[in-house]
């Protein structure tokens, strides 16, 4: 009896181990998905016997279309949503920021296409003769801006997963002409920008024609960082600084017997502190919508001169007032929205926009004309006290590397 008991004990306990032995094969001669092959020497199958194939390795969940663009597009600075893919009304946040892998280089121009407001100047108006008030007989000639053409392009490099640095410059250039103003017998042109005690304020005219240009430029450098991001939204802000250059030139032409003419120009320049906030919503085919908000607080200096002359025989201006200078502060206030598409790798994207430009407390022409004619240039007539507003239509390309 006790000999049949020690059989079976034995008899179990070489079945155990030869069932370990299979098993720990199987774990280590692992080849291709699904199977297990056995090498050569293995005691056990002869080579390159095949075990059975054992149940499919479960199917990993699909990454959220957020994850997805990085992988994409590895390291491309601050969060940009997938927009090649599908949204729904759920959305699945991701921990971090927006991508990973190596650093990216990141370029983009703009085509701008913007106006000037709050920029017009009335400088000739029909009478029936010249006198104080004047009874007018016709259209007031004015100059009103007009829309024109400017860039922006930049360039900016990736930091880590969720900052970057940006730099970028903008340029914007409109030059108009208006008249010649003229007006039929029995009516004359007076001036509405003469020095009111020149001679020349009171002759009447016969024509009048005028000509203006407004620019500006932008330097910016700017960080970037990631404030926060779904699979299909983000919110991005940025701190900076800003370059900002402003010109404005005007002369107006008036004849008769003789000829008179006028000329201003105001100048800006300045330097200082930038941030705002921008963010992005994908929608589905690889569309997208944009929003940006930025403040610009720009310490700088106001110059301005203002020449009056005519050919009469004298030959010497007629009101000269030059080098008039004011250190001003400017706040540059910028409201940006646009829609766009990406191709699926997301290296490509071009959108079209609306650009809406405030420079509060800036001295324009009109301003600038005003102060000569009243002698005054602070008080109730101060110059600056309304802004200069450009606004316009933005399209924009983009590459990702």
């Amino acid at each position: 009896m006790k000999t049949f008991r020690c059989m079976y004990v034995v008899a179990a306990v070489a079945a155990i181990c030869l069932g370990e032995r299979a098993a720990s094969a199987q774990s280590y001669y692992q080849g291709a998905p699904g199977n297990v092959e056995f090498g050569m020497g293995s005691g056990v199958y002869p080579a390159g016997a095949m075990m059975p194939t054992g149940p499919a390795a479960p199917t990993p969940p699909a990454l959220p279309p957020m994850v997805a663009a990085q992988q994409a597009v590895p390291g491309a600075g601050p969060m940009v949503p997938a927009a090649s893919q599908p949204c729904g009304n759920a959305e699945t946040c991701v921990s971090g920021c927006c991508h990973g892998g190596d650093p990216a280089w990141h370029v983009f121009g703009d085509f701008l296409y913007l106006r000037p407001r709050n920029e017009t100047v009335e400088y000739a108006v029909p009478t029936t003769t010249v006198q104080n008030p004047p009874l007018q007989t016709g259209i007031t000639a004015v100059m009103d801006p007009q829309f024109s053409a400017g860039i922006r392009v930049g360039v900016e490099r990736a930091l880590n997963d969720c900052s970057s640095v940006s730099m970028a410059y903008t340029y914007y250039r409109d030059e108009n002409n208006d008249g010649p103003v003229t007006v039929p017998a029995g009516s004359v042109v007076q001036s509405m920008v003469f020095n009111p005690n020149s001679p020349d304020a009171g002759t009447a005219w016969t024509t009048a024609a005028a000509h203006e240009v407004t620019s500006f430029q932008y330097v910016d450098l700017d960080f970037n960082h990631n404030l926060w991001g779904c699979d299909c939204s983000c919110v991005n802000y940025f701190v900076g600084m800003r370059y900002a250059k402003l010109e404005q030139e005007f002369d107006s032409t008036f004849a008769d017997t003789i000829t008179a003419n006028m000329l201003t120009h105001v100048n800006f320049d300045g330097l200082g502190l930038r941030f705002g906030v921008d963010g992005e919503r994908a929608l589905t085919g690889g569309f997208y919508t944009t929003a940006k908000l930025a403040a610009n607080l720009i310490g700088g200096e106001f110059r301005a001169d203002y020449l009056q002359t005519d050919n009469n025989a004298a030959a010497a201006p007629v009101a000269n007032t030059t080098n008039w200078r004011s250190a001003s502060f400017v706040t540059i206030l910028e409201a940006e929205a646009s829609v766009g598409w990406q191709s699926p790798n997301g290296r490509f994207r071009a959108a079209l926009g609306y650009l809406v430009t405030d420079w509060c407390n800036a001295v324009k022409t009109s301003d600038y004309i005003n102060s000569i004619q009243t002698n005054s240039y602070h008080g109730g007539n101060q110059m600056g006290t309304s802004a200069l507003v450009f606004d316009g239509l933005t399209a924009r390309a983009e590459f990702t590397w």
